[in-house]
C-alpha cells in the first residue's frame, strides 16, 4: 500500500528543483513549490487506491486536481473515475495524459507543473511571489 511518505520522498528527491518544502497536515501532505503555490495529496484511510492531488495556484485562484474519487457527477468523463479538474472544480477532463497508477501518476501530475528540468541551471527572478524564468542555460552532459 502506498503511504504518504512514499509520495512525499518523490516530491523532495524527485523535483528538488521546483518543492521548497513538504509538511504533513493531518490526513494530508502538502507540498510547498518555489512559486508559493502548493500541492495538495491526499490518499484514502480506508480504500485503496484511492488519491486526490490538488495544485492551487497562488495569485491566480486557479486549481487543478488529479483524483480517482468516484463523483457521479463525472460519470461521462471516459477515463471515470479517473479525472483531472483542469483550472476550477467544474471544469473536468479525462485523465489520459497520467498514469493511474498512484505513485506515476505523482509524478506525471507534479511534473506537468514543473518547468525548470534538472539538466539546466536557471535563473529565477521573483516578484511579489511570482517567480519568473529569466534565462536558463543547458548542461553539456
Amino acid at each position: 500500500m502506498i503511504i504518504l511518505e512514499d509520495l512525499k520522498r518523490i516530491a523532495e528527491i524527485e523535483f528538488s528543483d521546483i518543492v521548497e518544502n513538504t509538511d504533513r497536515i493531518g490526513t494530508k501532505l502538502r507540498v510547498l513549490l518555489i512559486d508559493d503555490s502548493f500541492i495538495d495529496v491526499w490518499l484514502s484511510q480506508k480504500l485503496e487506491d484511492r488519491f486526490g492531488f490538488h495544485w492551487e495556484e497562488k495569485g491566480t485562484g486557479l486549481s487543478y486536481r488529479y483524483d480517482n474519487f468516484p463523483n457521479t457527477k463525472w460519470v461521462n468523463v471516459s477515463t471515470y473515475p479517473f479525472h483531472f479538474h483542469d483550472g476550477s472544480q467544474d471544469s473536468v477532463i479525462d485523465t489520459s495524459r497520467f498514469e493511474r497508477d498512484i505513485k506515476a501518476g505523482f509524478r506525471g501530475f507534479i511534473g506537468r507543473f514543473s518547468v525548470y528540468p534538472a539538466y539546466a541551471v536557471s535563473i529565477l527572478l521573483r516578484v511579489h511571489g511570482t517567480v519568473f524564468l529569466v534565462q536558463q542555460v543547458g548542461l553539456a552532459g
